[in-house]
């Protein structure tokens, strides 16, 4: 049974953001522009989401001491792009460029990168303002999940999104782990992002020092998935102590739920109320 590092950010040389950043980047300057111009732009997204997937499981190959992230994932993409422009070639009996058909997917894009820059460039703004207006709200959501999520959780909940359009089956098979786990880890995803993103629309908001229904305001609305954490949260205003101490025998008093899903619920609780108030503390942070 294959089994996720714990903390795998001690084993590899890069964390959460400096991983999406890099995949982010080389999507908006080596992927988008060459994908469009093979008349391929639909396909940028998947090729992004293999190419994080492909550093995910190559992560132990990574060696800081010896090159820059960036030129790593560099790299990786153009890999991961010459595989899908093969792939779409043999489909359709021939490559989208005109040229030699000779040349590999590899030889072609070198040559596309050497001959097309003034091609590339307007691609990459248009490519650029079109992510920005579709995904604006997104991208910080996504950045801050990764701050603050478990490693392992953050790429496979994220991954199992882009990649893999939320089907657990295909994500597991994938990864090589459980369909439960990538559940779980989708679910962490999800829940993070909810509570991130209301935070952060929050935080436009907030006068003054952070208080307790502030924290509330920020999870999962009644009705939703997640809106359990707010049947967990009012057992936590009971609670005369410290957050860090709530038992989950007084979860289970003030919500008659079994001891089971206290003990599951209440510290996921407990750490989104965390994060939210990181976002929202966020807002003095910048105001001094």
């Amino acid at each position: 049974m294959q089994e996720q590092p714990e903390n795998t950010t001690q084993q590899v040389g890069f964390t959460n953001e400096e991983l999406l950043a890099a995949v982010n980047i080389a999507t908006d300057r080596i992927i988008r522009p060459r994908m469009r111009s093979y008349d391929l732009g639909q396909w940028a997204d998947d090729v992004a989401g293999e190419v994080m997937l492909s550093a995910w499981k190559s992560r132990e190959k990574f060696d800081p001491q010896r090159g820059r992230l960036q030129s790593w994932i560099n790299q990786i993409a153009k890999y991961r792009l010459a595989d899908r422009v093969d792939i779409e070639s043999r489909k359709h009996g021939h490559l989208i460029l005109d040229g030699d058909d000779s040349m590999s997917p590899d030889e072609i894009l070198e040559r596309l990168a050497a001959t097309a820059a003034d091609q590339v460039v307007d691609d990459f703004a248009v490519a650029v303002a079109e992510q920005l207006a579709t995904t604006s709200w997104l991208q910080p959501v996504v950045a801050a999940a990764a701050s603050v999520m478990d490693t392992a959780s953050f790429i496979v909940g994220f991954l199992t999104y882009v990649r893999f359009d939320s089907h657990a089956a295909d994500a597991a098979e994938k990864f090589g782990v459980s369909a439960q786990r990538i559940r779980d880890c989708k679910r962490s995803f999800e829940l993070h992002c909810q509570v991130i993103h209301r935070a952060q629309q929050k935080r436009a908001e907030l006068v003054g020092q952070v208080h307790l229904s502030d924290l509330l305001d920020c999870l999962p609305e009644e009705g939703s998935a997640g809106a359990w954490t707010r049947q967990v949260s009012a057992a936590i205003q009971t609670w005369p102590g410290r957050l860090s101490e709530v038992t989950v025998d007084h979860v289970v008093a003030e919500t008659g739920w079994k001891a089971n899903t206290a003990r599951q619920y209440l510290p996921i609780t407990r750490t989104l109320l965390q994060v939210a108030l990181g976002v929202l503390e966020a807002k003095t942070t910048e105001g001094e």
